[in-house]
């Protein structure tokens, strides 16, 4: 529970955030209808951690703490 991964997503104002970024994030052909939360937290890991769109995405899958931050649940 110490890694700085989850220690960030405690202290970043979700709502806030969604909001402000709900009218970038939108539905449409071509786009998938994923959470205004989840895609702002893509965005914070990939720039954070240098990543590319795939990695990002990759890294999401494999480790557990991404999912943790991203409020998502993991087995």
């Amino acid at each position: 529970m110490g890694h700085d991964k989850i220690v960030l997503a405690d202290t970043i104002d979700w709502p806030f955030l969604s909001e402000k970024m709900a009218a970038v994030y939108t539905d449409g052909p071509g786009q998938l209808p994923l959470s205004t939360r989840l895609m702002a937290e893509l965005h914070i890991l990939k720039y954070t951690d240098d990543l590319s769109d795939d990695d990002v995405c990759a890294w999401w899958l494999e480790k557990h703490y991404y999912k943790f931050y991203c409020n998502e649940k993991f087995s």
